[in-house]
């Protein structure tokens, strides 16, 4: 009895370690360094996601790329009480990517898209508000991916 015990926490032991799994070090799959990029569209979105990007950006890397950004804001109706009046808002932000790598002249194209919805407020300064902090948000969500789809990208190329 007493070996079984002993075999079963020496095979638990050995499975434990030998499994692989390391933590990946974002610094050290950032290895691309963005010589341009330009957008079209919705100006202070395309700021904050170019922003995003340059500090990613590694310099003095052999892979040089350029992007190109267009940024779609589409603003909707989602929500209707019964008296007609609207009540939520949703808001779709589509980013059409071209990559292109400089060295090896590739081109890759994507999408990404994020939507979410907002809440009309009793005064329309708090609508407003509440739309401002939701496009804040999906700008962040849309850059954090942004950056993961290029990242993938560049180290597949």
């Amino acid at each position: 009895m007493r070996n079984i015990k002993l075999y079963i926490i020496v095979l638990i032991l050995i499975f434990n370690n030998g499994c692989g799994f390391t933590v990946l070090d974002r610094s050290k799959l950032s290895n691309f360094d963005v010589l341009e990029i330009s957008s079209s569209g919705e100006k202070s979105i395309g700021y904050k996601l170019k922003n995003k990007i340059l500090s990613e950006s590694a310099k003095e890397n052999p892979k040089k790329i350029k992007i190109d950004l267009k940024i779609n804001k589409n603003k909707s109706i989602k929500e209707k009480n019964i008296k007609n009046e609207i009540v939520k808002y949703q808001i779709d932000l589509n980013v059409d990517v071209v990559l292109t790598e400089i060295i090896d002249n590739r081109i890759k194209n994507f999408s990404l898209k994020v939507n979410g919805d907002y809440n009309v407020g009793s005064q329309h300064s708090n609508t407003l508000s509440n739309e401002k902090i939701l496009v804040k948000n999906l700008t962040d969500n849309l850059s954090d991916d942004l950056l993961e789809k290029i990242i993938i990208i560049i180290n597949d190329l």
